[in-house]
């Protein structure tokens, strides 16, 4: 977990990506839910965190904000994230195949991914940037 100074020096950084989303739909206003931090170590970009709340599980909102960001903001060779499991997150064990990452590694504690391709949505989301 970052400090709030630690985000603002992420945020300001040009060797970071932070990411937040705001999700709305029919329903309502979820406001801010998910946080993607990326830093990027030449041409090997590492999803540092990617942390989304329990209200939007399941609606594929972190499918539509990866497929956004591979598409738009990444450049370079390699995106690696990881996975280190815990009480809170066991449901997302096999979050990262499902957005298009292959696993290269594991540990006791750690699987480490690669992405390989966008995923196709079964549904509609709109991600819109600024």
């Amino acid at each position: 977990r970052y400090s709030k100074n630690e985000l603002e020096d992420l945020m300001n950084s040009e060797n970071v990506d932070v990411l937040t989303c705001r999700v709305e739909d029919r329903f309502g206003d979820y406001g801010l839910t998910i946080l993607m931090i990326v830093l990027k170590e030449g041409a090997m970009w590492k999803i540092d965190s990617f942390l989304m709340s329990c209200r939007v599980l399941g609606k594929q909102i972190e499918n539509a904000i990866l497929n956004w960001y591979v598409a738009n903001r990444f450049d370079g060779d390699v995106l690696e994230s990881y996975y280190i499991a815990s009480k809170k997150n066991n449901q997302l064990e096999s979050k990262y195949e499902e957005l298009g990452f292959a696993e290269v590694g594991r540990s006791l504690e750690i699987v480490i991914y690669h992405f390989e391709s966008i995923k196709q949505l079964g549904s509609s989301i709109e991600v819109n940037y600024g």
